[in-house]
C-alpha cells in the first residue's frame, strides 16, 4: 500500500502507480520488498533495495523505473502509467520477429457416406405400385476439415507475466487520462528558462547556461565554481513536478533530474535528484534563475 494510505484519506491515482511499482519488484525480485516489518512500519521515505545488484541480469535502469513508480511523495511517482508502460515496453519487449511460432501439421482421411439402407429407401407414403427412385450417390470425398488453431507460446514465463502487467497499466492510463482531461494545464514563461538552463548543461554550453541565473546568484556563485560543480556529469535529464505560484512574478518549480556521473573513484553512476528552483520576473520583465536547491535522492552503479 501506497504511504499516504496509513496516513491520510486524501489520495489520487498514484496510488495505483505505487502498487504496480510493488507488484513489478516482487515479479522480477522474486521477493516482497521489506518483508520482515509490518505495514504500518514499512512505511519508509527512502528508495527500495537496488534490484539490479541482486539482479545483475537485470539492466540497471530498471531501478530507475522502480525507484520513480514506488516514490515516498505522490507528485514524484508517474503521473501516467501509459509513461510507466512505455518505460517497461523499451527495457522487456521485444520484436515480434524474435519469437518464432512452431505448428503442427494434421491429416484428414476423406469422410465417405454410408449408403442409405434399403428399407429406407422402398418406405413411401405413395402406392405401392410406385417405386420411389433414390437420389444418385456422390462419389467424390468430402472436403477435408480445416486445420485447428493452436494457441501461441511465448517464450519466457517472465514475458507473459510482464504483458499482463503492461495491460493493466494501460487500464490505469485510461482512467488518468479522464481525470487530465478536466485538468488545466497552462505553460508559464518561466518553463522556457528552465528548458533553455538544461538544454545548455545538457550540451555542455556553461555560459549559456549561466546567463539564465539572475544577477544576485552570479555574485555568490563565481562562473568558475559554477562550470566545476558539472565536471562529474556526463548528461542528465529533467522532468517538471511541480510549479508553484508565489506572486504574479515569483514562481517555484520542482523538478525530478535523472543524471548519469563519473565520480573521482572512476565508476559511472545514475542519480536522481529532486532540483528546486526559484524564478523572478526583473525590471526588463525576463524571467530569471533566483535561488536553486538540490537533494540527492538516490544513487546506483552502472555498467560503464
Amino acid at each position: 500500500m501506497a504511504p499516504e494510505m496509513f496516513m491520510t484519506r486524501d489520495i489520487d491515482h498514484t496510488v495505483d502507480i505505487y502498487a504496480l511499482g510493488i507488484l513489478l519488484y516482487e515479479l522480477l525480485g522474486g521477493q516482497i520488498p521489506r518483508k520482515q516489518h509490518p505495514p504500518f512500519q514499512a512505511v519508509n521515505p527512502q528508495p527500495l533495495p537496488s534490484l539490479s545488484q541482486q539482479r545483475p541480469e537485470l539492466p540497471a535502469a530498471i531501478d530507475m523505473i522502480i525507484w520513480k513508480a514506488t516514490a515516498y511523495q505522490p507528485h514524484r511517482r508517474y503521473q501516467s502509467a501509459r509513461h510507466l508502460a512505455q518505460d517497461l515496453r523499451a527495457l522487456f519487449v521485444a520484436p515480434d520477429d524474435q519469437y518464432t511460432v512452431y505448428r503442427s501439421l494434421y491429416h484428414y482421411k476423406p469422410a465417405h457416406r454410408k449408403p442409405v439402407s434399403s428399407a429406407l429407401q422402398n418406405t413411401s407414403r405413395k402406392p405401392p405400385d410406385q417405386k420411389r427412385r433414390s437420389a444418385p450417390r456422390s462419389t467424390e470425398p468430402a472436403p477435408p476439415m480445416p486445420p485447428r488453431r493452436r494457441k501461441r507460446r511465448h517464450t519466457g514465463f517472465l514475458l507473459l507475466w510482464l504483458l499482463l502487467l503492461l495491460g493493466l497499466c494501460s487500464g490505469i492510463a485510461f482512467l488518468s487520462l479522464i481525470a487530465a482531461v478536466s485538468a488545466k494545464t497552462t505553460s508559464h514563461p518561466a518553463h522556457a528558462v528552465i528548458a533553455t538552463y538544461f538544454d545548455s548543461l545538457q550540451q555542455h554550453n556553461y555560459q549559456a547556461a549561466y546567463h539564465c541565473l539572475s544577477p544576485v546568484y552570479q555574485k555568490d556563485h563565481p562562473l568558475d565554481d559554477f562550470i566545476r560543480g558539472f565536471t562529474s556529469t556526463r548528461d542528465q535529464h529533467y522532468e517538471i513536478n511541480n510549479t508553484s505560484y508565489q506572486s504574479p512574478r515569483q514562481v517555484t518549480i520542482e523538478i525530478t533530474l535523472t543524471a548519469t556521473e563519473v565520480l573521482t573513484n572512476g565508476r559511472t553512476y545514475r542519480a536522481v535528484y529532486i532540483w528546486t528552483g526559484t524564478l523572478q520576473c526583473n525590471a526588463r520583465d525576463q524571467w530569471e534563475i533566483l535561488a536553486i536547491q538540490q537533494h540527492l535522492i538516490a544513487r546506483a552503479e552502472i555498467a560503464a
